[in-house]
């Protein structure tokens, strides 16, 4: 999962944490989920972490949270909050020895994440080719632009899929998706399930393991 991490695929990591947690939410106590999920933060963010106090300090306190956290939903949105701080922070630690334009590129991609992103309106924002454009991207960050673009958006994606409030196609249109199935094609290539998929499964997830504490009357009698 750090390779995942370190190259920015945050749609795959969500989904291939969510999947070793469900695997473990079934076979063990909550509290050996949360003992997971603060060693899988732990493993993540110490590259990261080590030469930066103030990300140092925002693992700590979400490791906090994780323990004192009552539901698998809360236990698990915590995680992946943290692993967006950590590979944000990581990316802005990166982008210090980039090109100013790659600066540049990163936060056009940011700040219109809810928009449609063609690589023209980034090549004439920052007055270049879009052939140029690509090719100085992945020179500078070993990253393809396109998937760059694209993995942000999915991530950003997931975090409004966990709201039920949200139609998939409200979830497509949030984040600059005007065509539905395409969005979905989309999410499945990135995150490796469908947007439905992504959803049922967290809507069971939530049913099935509340992490309700095991000290609590309901849980004690849950492994009678």
């Amino acid at each position: 999962m750090a390779d995942l991490l370190h190259q920015g695929e945050l749609a795959k990591l969500q989904v291939k944490s969510t999947d070793l947690l469900d695997d473990t939410a079934k076979r063990y106590w909550p509290n050996d989920l949360k003992r997971l999920l603060v060693r899988l933060i732990d493993d993540l963010g110490q590259p990261y972490a080590r030469n930066d106090e103030v990300l140092s300090e925002m693992i700590e306190q979400g490791k906090e949270r994780i323990v004192l956290s009552g539901r698998y939903a809360d236990a698990v949105r915590i995680f992946n909050e943290l692993v967006d701080s950590i590979y944000n922070r990581g990316l802005r630690t990166e982008s210090r020895k980039y090109r100013k334009e790659i600066h540049e590129i990163i936060a056009i991609v940011e700040e219109n994440i809810d928009k449609k992103i063609s690589l023209a309106m980034i090549a004439q924002r920052i007055n270049m080719t879009e052939t140029y454009l690509c090719k100085l991207f992945k020179k500078e960050t070993g990253k393809n632009l396109v998937s760059f673009i694209n993995d942000l958006k999915i991530e950003r994606a997931i975090e409004l899929l966990r709201d039920e409030d949200f139609s998939i196609g409200e979830v497509a249109a949030s984040v600059g998706f005007d065509d539905q199935f395409y969005f979905s094609r989309i999410f499945k290539k990135y995150a490796g399930l469908s947007p439905s998929e992504y959803r049922a499964k967290q809507l069971t997830n939530q049913i099935l393991n509340p992490m309700i504490d095991p000290i609590s009357d309901k849980i004690s009698e849950k492994h009678k």
